[in-house]
């Protein structure tokens, strides 16, 4: 068993974490292995196989041998889901090391990993405890958008257009018309306070938080059978989201569709037991069980989250 995101496989916000005295969470696995320095070509290998840039990997092994080398905790830059995932499957077979990741909440997407020696377990735990003033800090960009609203991407190009590197922006979360609370590497907060004074036409200011002044919706789950002839894409897709066959097709070839992150563009694609189905703007979908029926179809339970 490799490093998994352990809040979408396991399907729980409390699942295989610590909960702190702020009431974040970090997910944490540890993995056994032969003994050793990062086997760097293996993971690059497993990288480009599960479509993760090769530069990005290369940064996080640069990272993950630091800590072993230096006998510290570090964490990497901010990495999408498919990133932190992969990355996490292969540095997570090895004995010496620990691996975590850390959004800040429970659905949060862009995520820190953080890396450590497993000597360091007594240290490793009290960074958990402590890990969003380590390693994460909230900010609230606040402005009065009731006559120009401003979505995610606008919030995104204005700290990226003031110069601040995406590597150090976790998730962004929408606030209506009073703006936007954000996860940042702790580092950026006094820069990004220094240049962001805008977003659209709206002047704006820039203040970290408290953890228990973040705002963010814990997912609503509904379940769901049904019996298909294949466990084709389009075909679970459908029925996940409740939409028809020829539309979810199209949001597929649009590429609105994701597979444990990953896009995939033919909806002919298969799917199996334990994939998370994610469509853009609808949520997310995960294939819990499949069975074959007397008729040789396919039983299948989803949940839907939204």
């Amino acid at each position: 068993m490799g490093f998994v995101d352990l809040f979408w496989i396991k399907h729980s916000p409390h699942f295989g974490t610590r909960r702190c005295c702020t009431g974040r969470n970090v997910n944490s696995v540890r993995m056994a292995a032969g003994r050793g320095l990062v086997p760097r070509d293996d993971v690059l290998k497993h990288a480009r196989h599960h479509g993760v840039e090769e530069n990005i990997a290369a940064r996080v092994v640069d990272v993950a041998e630091r800590a072993l080398k230096e006998f510290s905790v570090i964490p990497t830059h901010f990495l999408r889901p498919v990133e932190s995932l992969e990355l996490g499957n292969a540095l997570g077979k090895l004995a010496d090391l620990t691996v975590t990741t850390a959004g800040g909440f429970p659905q949060a997407e862009r995520k820190r990993m953080v890396l450590s020696p497993v000597e360091l377990v007594d240290l490793s735990l009290q960074i958990e405890e402590d890990e969003d003033r380590h390693f994460l800090t909230p900010v609230e960009i606040r402005g009065n958008f009731l006559f120009d609203p401003a979505r995610h991407g606008d919030f995104l190009g204005a700290i990226t257009g003031a110069g601040i590197d995406r590597d150090f922006i976790g998730d962004i979360i929408l606030l209506g018309d009073r703006g936007a609370h954000v996860i940042v590497d702790p580092d950026i907060v006094a820069p990004l306070q220094s240049v962001l004074s805008q977003v659209r036409s709206v002047p704006v200011t820039v203040q970290p938080i408290e953890w228990d002044k973040l705002y963010y919706k814990e997912p609503k789950k509904r379940s769901i059978n049904t019996v298909e002839k294949s466990m084709r894409l389009d075909s679970v897709g459908s029925a996940g989201f409740g939409i028809s066959r020829t539309k979810i097709g199209d949001e597929i070839k649009t590429g609105n569709v994701l597979v444990n992150w990953k896009q995939v563009k033919n909806g002919s694609s298969s799917v199996k037991e334990g994939d998370i189905i994610t469509f853009r703007g609808k949520g997310r979908v995960v294939v819990e069980n499949v069975s074959k029926t007397s008729k040789n179809k396919f039983r299948i339970e989803l949940s839907r989250y939204t």
